[in-house]
């Protein structure tokens, strides 16, 4: 989930079709962009550094922050789309007022 709200603030912070970031990315990478896919953002993210450094710059995030190495179609859209949206094993609920042991 938090790779999700990542690309989605990344996706947030091009300003526009005019944005100068976009003139270090190729025509094919741009397009990639428009599609507005976890893995087209992951692999512009990988392929071009000068982009990534700048989003993350403008996320406030070290510029030297790597992206875990995901196969996009296999992690992006398969385990890890699946452990984020629903999650395997038991859920335990306990109530707020249940004693720290308990916790």
């Amino acid at each position: 989930h938090l790779l999700e709200l990542l690309f989605l603030e990344v996706l947030r912070k091009i300003d526009g079709d005019q944005d100068p970031i976009l003139e270090s990315l190729t025509d094919t990478h741009v397009k990639l962009l428009k599609k507005q896919t976890m893995s087209d953002l992951n692999k512009v993210l990988r392929s071009c550094p000068e982009f990534r450094e700048e989003m993350w710059r403008r996320l406030g995030l070290p510029e030297d922050l790597e992206l875990p190495d995901f196969d996009d179609e296999y992690h992006l859209y398969g385990v890890l789309s699946e452990s984020v949206h629903g999650p395997q094993g038991f859920l335990v609920y306990l109530s707020s007022e249940a004693n720290e042991v308990w916790k």
